[in-house]
């Protein structure tokens, strides 16, 4: 189940900003989770809290990171030698050496060194150095093309990073084994032909097979293999829609197709792990075939949807999910969204699902139909976990029927379901507002509103 941090489900509880407030990393750190992002304000019950761009959340209550405060964007988090570091595009009043990258020794944020030129996004830690990734040009006084190291006295370059006719970037760092490795949007770093992913081993670059035609968003470890998301449609060949896995010697579709050819695919901007299975986040509606609204859980077998997901932002934007992290046996997303599981939830929420049977996902699930508005037909797909009787109908705002799509028994799975905005006499009905109902002899039912067009 889906839950704010703190306080009513009505309160809109968690973490704002006054402009386009979003939540782009969670960091576990022991009994404390630190979030960071672009946000001025925390929830805590009926009042609220100054935060700026990074706070606390200790289980029960947000809490500020002191009193200094950093202005802008904060993208990374982590911890080296102690202490807490931020990554970003931000600068800091108090400490005008303090650019896109600080410390904090417990009392404010410090600079290291004279900062860095470009934005910061990703932030790992390999022999006792700091390894810093992003859209970097210099770092002090080094010219440090996309990735560098700080050793807590000064940077140094790790080799240029190229991406000829784009603008080169490191989206995600990770360490395993004393090796690093680096995705992104690059055709070459430190000199080595890498097509968006690359490793390394403290020494040398080297590359990851034929890496990928598209930028890599996001790496993580499952079970010993390396695994990777982005924005990628094939591997040699072969559809890979936005999610692979390396077995040592070659890349590998992950087992179902992650997203739709027929939508483009979607975009996975979080991967976790931890121990468990993989849950994902980022701007999906389906996945593998499973309605799933931007985040996910891969139990070994197939994708599970996590209830109801999250779900819309008010503004006219459409809702993502950044970052997700486990913490204190609880799953937490952060992004850009207002509600999860149809409780209002303020760009982080939890999810208390985990190590249960996870009996929201245990129900029938229809997703959002697509296109939406339409005018030739509508898909509007839906899930079943067990075999059932399934009746699909259209629906006016009446609630009168208009069309049977489907009445028949059903295997569970993904089933697609079209509407071509006639009735059941095959007549064309008038543009407006309709609902596509899905019940089965076990659940339901379920509906999604539709707008046929003129």
């Amino acid at each position: 189940m889906w839950s704010p941090l703190e306080g009513s489900a009505t309160s809109g509880n968690g973490l704002l900003a006054l402009d386009q407030p979003v939540v782009y990393s969670l960091f576990p750190d022991q009994d404390t989770l630190f979030a960071s992002g672009r946000f001025t304000f925390a929830r805590n019950g009926t009042g609220w809290t100054t935060v700026s761009d990074v706070a606390r959340w200790d289980g029960r209550t947000w809490s500020p990171i002191g009193l200094s405060k950093l202005g802008g964007w904060v993208w990374a988090l982590a911890r080296f030698r102690g202490e807490l570091i931020a990554g970003g595009d931000f600068y800091s009043l108090d400490d005008p050496e303090v650019r896109n990258i600080a410390r904090w020794d417990g009392s404010t944020w410090r600079p290291m060194g004279p900062g860095v030129d470009g934005q910061v996004v990703a932030l790992a830690v390999m022999n006792d150095q700091l390894i810093v990734g992003g859209g970097l040009s210099r770092a002090g006084t080094v010219d440090v093309r996309g990735v560098a190291r700080w050793d807590g006295q000064s940077w140094d370059s790790m080799g240029p990073i190229q991406f000829f006719g784009l603008s080169p970037r490191v989206n995600s760092l990770v360490v395993r084994d004393n090796k690093l490795y680096v995705g992104g949007s690059f055709s070459q770093l430190g000199g080595v032909d890498a097509r968006n992913v690359t490793t390394w081993d403290g020494g040398m670059w080297a590359p990851l097979g034929n890496g990928f035609d598209q930028e890599v968003l996001r790496l993580t470890f499952y079970k010993g293999e390396l695994v990777a998301s982005g924005r990628f449609n094939q591997l040699e060949g072969v559809p890979a829609y936005g999610l692979a896995r390396w077995d040592g010697e070659t890349w590998i579709p992950f087992p179902g197709e992650v997203g739709n050819p027929r939508s483009g695919g979607v975009q996975i901007f979080a991967m976790c792990t931890e121990g468990q299975d993989p849950y994902v986040g980022g701007v999906f509606n389906e996945i593998a075939g499973v309605p799933a609204m931007n985040v996910a859980r891969w139990n070994g077998v197939r994708w599970n949807p996590l209830g109801s997901g999250i779900g819309a932002q008010e503004l006219g934007f459409y809702p993502s999910v950044s970052s997700v992290a486990v913490f204190q046996n609880s799953l937490y997303a952060g992004g850009y969204f207002s509600t999860a599981g149809g409780k209002r939830s303020s760009h982080v929420a939890r999810w208390d699902g985990i190590g249960s049977a996870f009996a929201e996902t245990a129900k029938l699930a229809v997703a959002p139909g697509r296109p939406n508005p339409f005018t030739a037909q509508v898909l509007v797909p839906f899930w079943l976990p067990t075999a059932a009787r399934v009746e699909a109908q259209v629906v006016d705002l009446t609630g009168r029927r208009v069309r049977t799509l489907l009445r028949a028994d059903l295997p569970a799975g993904y089933h697609p379901t079209v509407w071509d905005g006639t009735d059941d006499g095959g007549a064309r009905v008038r543009a407006g507002v309709y609902y596509v109902t899905v019940r089965s002899s076990t659940n339901g039912p379920e509906a999604r509103k539709v707008v046929l067009l003129p």
